[in-house]
């Protein structure tokens, strides 16, 4: 009965330490903006090559862009090829691009990825229930930051107890009622299974 329980409580922590870190990545991921100002960090050629071929069939053209930009719970990154400009005043505009933003605390966990081309610049941002439905997991990330949120719970609501319930074996008192403890094997208070005292005889 006792192990059902603590495998029914731990359940619980992770269940619920699950639904709370998919609400921050998802609420903080929907309400990301790209990379502007001067936050943002500029790509290395060679992670921005190994994002654009995992991402795009066709080659980049000889303008190219990438940019960074790391918040307290996602990441947004930002790359395109040709020159960023309103299209009405320069020559060369945005042909292709692409945002993709990781979410999540302490770690990332969920990624959202749009592309677009020229004849789809502009295009909204999903509505936050589709973002949800359209990202991706990170699966490791989702793993650390459920446990750690059951943690968090863990030590919010059943640490309290569980130290009052060590102190009160520590002081042969009745874990359930703080009674004190006999030489019955349950509680003469309560009726509560407990580990009576052992009594030295003297010879």
């Amino acid at each position: 009965m006792y192990v059902n329980r603590c495998m029914f409580k731990i359940g619980l922590l992770l269940l619920l330490g699950a639904i709370i870190s998919i609400g921050v990545a998802w609420g903080f991921g929907a309400k990301a903006e790209q990379p502007t100002g001067s936050s943002q960090q500029t790509l290395s050629a060679e992670e921005f090559q190994r994002i654009w071929d995992a991402n795009f069939s066709h080659a980049h053209e000889t303008y190219y862009f990438g940019w960074r930009d790391t918040r307290w719970f996602t990441t947004a990154l930002l790359i395109g090829d040709e020159l960023m400009g309103d299209p009405h005043i320069s020559r060369r505009g945005v042909q292709n691009q692409l945002l993709m933003i990781d979410s999540g605390w302490p770690c990332r966990m969920m990624r959202h990825i749009q592309t677009w081309d020229s004849s789809t610049l502009g295009q909204p941002r999903p509505l936050p229930m589709r973002w949800l439905s359209e990202s991706s997991w990170l699966w490791r990330g989702f793993a650390i930051n459920t446990l750690f949120y059951a943690a968090i719970l863990w030590l919010l609501f059943m640490a309290p107890f569980a130290l009052r319930r060590w102190r009160r074996i520590r002081r042969g008192l009745c874990p359930a009622c703080a009674y004190r403890i006999g030489d019955s094997a349950v509680c003469t208070e309560c009726g509560k299974p407990v580990k009576p005292r052992t009594v030295q005889h003297v010879a």
